[in-house]
């Protein structure tokens, strides 16, 4: 299979729409000729622009809703976005506090000053 370099894969769609568009107009203008022949092949060549350009763009578009490091810059190119980590958050602020079910430990892990160890009402 022959790759394309990536600016001429991006144009494929654009350049079908526009053959298929001079293909239907010198179809309608032209005053002789094979002009049922160019309409066949103007609409075929419009038809494939549609349905290429149309599945590359749902198949970016479904890519990234399961991608959550890709974005559209709006150009129709999807970068991947730099990885971002807030797992070290989430564990400091876990294993900054510690305490029992009366209240009596403080973030330090020692028993707190203002807590007495009798319990009220003995």
């Amino acid at each position: 299979m022959m790759w394309l370099p990536r600016p001429l894969y991006e144009a494929v769609p654009y350049l079908y729409l526009g053959v298929g568009a001079a293909l239907l107009a010198v179809a309608f203008f032209a005053a002789g000729g094979p002009s049922g022949l160019l309409f066949g092949l103007g609409a075929v060549s419009l038809v494939a622009g549609l349905v290429l350009w149309m599945r590359r763009r749902d198949y970016r578009a479904s890519q990234a809703e399961y991608d959550d490091h890709v974005f559209d810059d709006g150009t129709g190119q999807f970068r991947r976005l730099p990885a971002t980590s807030t797992s070290s958050d989430s564990s400091e602020s876990s294993t900054s506090s510690a305490s029992s079910e009366d209240g009596s430990v403080s973030s330090s892990g020692s028993p707190d000053s203002s807590a007495s160890s009798a319990e009220p009402g003995r």
